[in-house]
Formats: C-alpha cells, sequence, structure tokens
C-alpha cells in the first residue's frame, strides 16, 4: 500500500461503497478523496475490482434458475455480515480491521468469491433428501436431533448431514419447527421469497405458493424472519419472541411484526396440528371463521345480530358437530344442516 494513505482507507471505502456510514462520515471521506489525484486513483481501483467482484459473484453464483441451492448460502452469508453488524458495529468493525490488515481489501473480496465457489460445489455435492406429506400431517426427526412437523400437502428439503457452520433446510407449504440448539450451527430455513434464522426454538410457518404472504408464528424462543433483494442484496428483517407473528407479502417482499397480537389467539394457527382452539371472548363471526378454516366445512349466521355474541371456551380434539353444540347451547341457539353447510338460526 501507498505509504501517504492511512491504515484505515481500505475501511473507509469499503463502508463508503456499502453506504454503511453516517452523513458526517460520509462528508469526512469525500473530502479526503478530493484531497489529492492519488487518493482519487487509489479509490477508482478498489471501487473497480469491487465492481467486477460483485458482477462475477452475480453472474456466476446467484442464477437461481441455474444454481436453486445457492439463495440460502447467500442469505446467510449476507444476514451474518450485515445484521449481526447491525445488532454489534463494534465487533464487525474488530473483525474487518482484522481482515483487511492482513490480506488486503482487493485479495479479499477475491478470496470471498472462491469461498463463495467452494461452498457452492460442497453443497452441491451433498446428498439431498425431502421429507413431503400429501393428506395427512406427519413428524420427521432431522439428524441434529430437530423436529419438524408438517402440515397436509407439504414438503421439506435438507442434507443428509448438516455442514460445520449451518444447517440449512427448505420449506413449501406449512410446518412447525422443534429446533435443537446449537449456538455455533445456526438453523437457516429458506422459503419462496424469505428466510429465517434461528439457534434453538419453536415456532410455526404457513408458506404456501398460492398464498399472498408468508407468515411465522413464534411459540418458544426468538427467530430472526428476513428477505434479500436478488439485485441489491440488501436485507430486511424483524426480531420475533414469543407470541410474535411475523408476515412477508408476496408483493413487496418486506417482513413485518403484527403489534398486539394476543397469545391464545395466536394458537388457534396451530389446530392442524395439536387440534387445540382457544376462544377468549371473541365474537361468534370470528369464531365461525376459524371454525371453517380448520374443519373445511360451510357455516352462516342467519341472524346478523347473533354475530356479535361473545365466546370465551377451549376445545381438543372435538368434532365439528360437537363444537357446534356446545356453541348453541352456550348462546341457546339452533343449529341445523342444510345441503352440507351449517346454519345458525
Amino acid at each position: 500500500m501507498k505509504k501517504n494513505i492511512e491504515h484505515t482507507t481500505d475501511e473507509k471505502i469499503m463502508l463508503y461503497l456499502l453506504d454503511e456510514i453516517n452523513d458526517s462520515q460520509k462528508l469526512d471521506f469525500e473530502n479526503w478523496l478530493n484531497k489529492s489525484k492519488k487518493n482519487k486513483e487509489y479509490f477508482e481501483q478498489i471501487k473497480n475490482t469491487w465492481g467486477a467482484t460483485k458482477k462475477v459473484s452475480k453472474t456466476n453464483f446467484l442464477d437461481s434458475e441455474k444454481v436453486p441451492d445457492f439463495n440460502t448460502n447467500v442469505a446467510w452469508n449476507k444476514v451474518s455480515n450485515k445484521i449481526n453488524f447491525q445488532e454489534n458495529r463494534t465487533r464487525q468493525f474488530k473483525a474487518k480491521r482484522k481482515i483487511f490488515y492482513s490480506i488486503g481489501i482487493v485479495a479479499t473480496l477475491l478470496i470471498l468469491v472462491g469461498i463463495w465457489t467452494v461452498f457452492f460445489n460442497s453443497n452441491k455435492e451433498k446428498e439431498m433428501l425431502s421429507f413431503e406429506t400429501l393428506d395427512s400431517v406427519s413428524t420427521n426427526m432431522l439428524a441434529d436431533g430437530s423436529i419438524i412437523t408438517l402440515n397436509k400437502n407439504a414438503k421439506l428439503e435438507y442434507p443428509k448431514e448438516f455442514s460445520k457452520d449451518k444447517r440449512n433446510v427448505k420449506l413449501e407449504g406449512e410446518a412447525f419447527f422443534d429446533i435443537s440448539y446449537d449456538k455455533e450451527k445456526p438453523f437457516i430455513i429458506e422459503m419462496n421469497y424469505a428466510y429465517i434464522q434461528v439457534i434453538g426454538t419453536s415456532f410455526n410457518i404457513k408458506a404456501n405458493p398460492e398464498d399472498e404472504q408468508i407468515s411465522v408464528l413464534v411459540k418458544t424462543g426468538k427467530v430472526k424472519l428476513f428477505t434479500i433483494d436478488s439485485v441489491s442484496l440488501d436485507t430486511s428483517f424483524v426480531i420475533l419472541v414469543a407470541g410474535d407473528k411475523g408476515v412477508v407479502n408476496k408483493t413487496h417482499k418486506k417482513p413485518s411484526k403484527i403489534e398486539n397480537t394476543k397469545v391464545k389467539e395466536n394458537e388457534n394457527d396451530l389446530f392442524w396440528k395439536n387440534k387445540k382452539l382457544v376462544f377468549d371472548k371473541m365474537d361468534l363471526k370470528s369464531v365461525v371463521k376459524i371454525l371453517e378454516k380448520n374443519y373445511n366445512i360451510s357455516v352462516k349466521i342467519a341472524n346478523k345480530e347473533k354475530e356479535n355474541l361473545l365466546l370465551t371456551t377451549s376445545f381438543e380434539n372435538n368434532s365439528i358437530d360437537e363444537i357446534l353444540n356446545i356453541i348453541s347451547l352456550t348462546f341457546n341457539l339452533n343449529i341445523e344442516k342444510t345441503e352440507g353447510v351449517y346454519i345458525i338460526n
């Protein structure tokens, strides 16, 4: 490196290119840039190398049609290097300094591309297994001890053996995950247009291809729900803890957390797994919608005034006829079944 360039210049250039500096730091950097011709030439050299490296990596490694298994690796690299950077800037800054001083920024960028190539090739050679359901719910245990329960018409793809630093799987459909704790090997779940990072916890994911959104309900622990822009590789994420529900809409693909969600209402999302329903002062109209969804039936409330009746009770392993009978006794209603439709009079 040239003597008149400070030791921290490579870091500053990198942060500037990543747009990870504040306005004051940006002004200082631009002042340094305009100070001399040598500074500008050095900046252009790094910028051109950085641009070429990004182009190579995108062309060869980010084409999802050519390398469908690589998105998860990009996701994990992006999350671990950017999200964790945001959460603990000081620690990441020291790590970056160590890398830049030891081998230099240009070499680092090229080496990263090489690492991605090796990582992709090694993953490509791993034996992949699949766990799929049709018209029934089924549970399977992975090699690390994690237990995954798939709802009907769901599919999970996973390697026969996980890599040394992470556990990657792909999900299509709805599933409940009870992840075995391993601080050194985070569990990464790839869905159609979103990802989840977790170390050890339990949560439910609904990621049906035909749905307009992916939803995540956390039962215990904490997870990161995130997305990655396929062009810029920018990440957006939310942290979800027990009782939280997060969603990613297919249109804008930005994760968000549903605020003030009641845990008891959320539990009804797990009916497919535990056959349990909990109603806490829920209006009859909402109760009917939940019953229709979970029992695949049609219910009509003939008297609109009855839609606002509040129900507080719970059911477990009950048939739809048993549930409707209890509702009718509770509110002194008459329920009939006509041409396959339950009518509440």
